[in-house]
C-alpha cells in the first residue's frame, strides 16, 4: 500500500501518515504527523502546522496500529499535502520508499517482530 493518507481520528486529531497495510481491524502506519492550529497574533488568522504524533523522534520510525474504531475517516492525501508532509519529514519520495522497505525487511527478518506486528496486543508500535 505505502500511501500517504489523511486520517481524522475520533478524538478530533487530524493525522497525516504513511499507511503501510490494512487488515480487518487496523491500519498499520509509520511517520505520523498531527496537525496543530494556532492563531496568528497580528492577522488573527488561523495557522496550521504539523508536529510528530508521538512524543519522541525515535518512535517516528516505528510501525503503529491504528484501530479502525478510532477513525472517523481516512482519505488519500492531496498532492500539496503529500509534498508538505514529505518536507516536514525531511524525506524525498525515494528516501521515504527506502525507509519503508527497510521497515518491512526488519519485520520479515525477525519472527518475534513479525509476531508482535501481527498480534492484537496492547503494543501499538514496533521499534
Amino acid at each position: 500500500m505505502s500511501d500517504i493518507c489523511y486520517i481524522k481520528m475520533c478524538n478530533g486529531e487530524d493525522v497525516v501518515s504513511t499507511v503501510l497495510e490494512e487488515d480487518d481491524e487496523c491500519y498499520y502506519v509509520t511517520y505520523p504527523l498531527k496537525f496543530v492550529y494556532t492563531k496568528n497574533s497580528t492577522s488573527e488568522s488561523i495557522i496550521m502546522g504539523m508536529i510528530p504524533w508521538v512524543p519522541t523522534e525515535e518512535l517516528m520510525n516505528s510501525i503503529f496500529q491504528i484501530y479502525k474504531f478510532n477513525i472517523i475517516t481516512i482519505l488519500p492525501s492531496p498532492e500539496k499535502l503529500k509534498v508538505h508532509y514529505e518536507s516536514q519529514m525531511g524525506l524525498s519520495k525515494e528516501n521515504m520508499a527506502t525507509k519503508i522497505r527497510d521497515l518491512y525487511e526488519k519485520i520479515n527478518e525477525s519472527p518475534e517482530l513479525f509476531k508482535l506486528w501481527t498480534s492484537n496486543t496492547s503494543n501499538n508500535w514496533i521499534n
